[in-house]
């Protein structure tokens, strides 16, 4: 209601600094001008708010953010840290997420860890094999069961398939 009688392209910029369940339910306020406010988000937010929108209410998919910081077994350490340079400028980054050639979820590597390994090593070498993740399906209730004793900052997203898809933060207001 307060965002009414704003511009469309300061509507755009208060949602696109809201948790993705809260910015889509504000939009749909908008209907008539739901379009041009939408091009006024950026494009990576928006593919974020679709893919969210494509998971029901409540579910970890719904809240997730897009993943950053994902890269092959085979990287070099070096070769990773120089990639994320710019990464960290956009985004927190607490962990690097290995992933197969099919994108699966195949290992976390803790950036102090990382940062303090021999530079010529690859993610393979210092990864966590098999890590936690949390299903894009799975309630939000049952998420927050998993994940309670864990205390990690961000948790990955896999489907089904074990395909990372996401990422969720521990401090989500909107999982309490």
């Amino acid at each position: 209601a307060e965002l009414a009688g704003e511009p469309d392209d300061v509507v755009a910029e208060v949602l696109g600094r809201m948790l993705a369940p809260h910015a889509l339910r504000i939009l749909e306020e908008f209907r008539d001008r739901r379009d041009a406010i939408l091009n006024k988000v950026p494009a990576a937010r928006r593919r974020q708010w679709e893919i969210n929108a494509s998971f029901p209410p409540q579910t970890v998919g719904s809240l997730m953010a897009l993943p950053v910081g994902v890269f092959p077994p085979q990287t070099v350490i070096r070769d990773a840290v120089e990639a994320l340079r710019e990464a960290v400028k956009a985004a927190f980054i607490s962990y690097v997420h290995v992933c197969d050639a099919q994108n699966r979820l195949i290992g976390v590597v803790v950036m102090r860890e990382m940062l303090l390994a021999d530079p010529a090593q690859t993610l393979a070498d210092i990864m966590i094999p098999k890590p936690f993740a949390l299903l894009a399906t799975m309630p939000v209730a049952d998420a927050m069961r998993d994940a309670v004793q864990r205390h990690f900052p961000v948790y990955p997203v896999t489907d089904e398939s074990g395909v990372l898809v996401g990422l969720v933060h521990f401090s989500m207001p909107t999982m309490i």
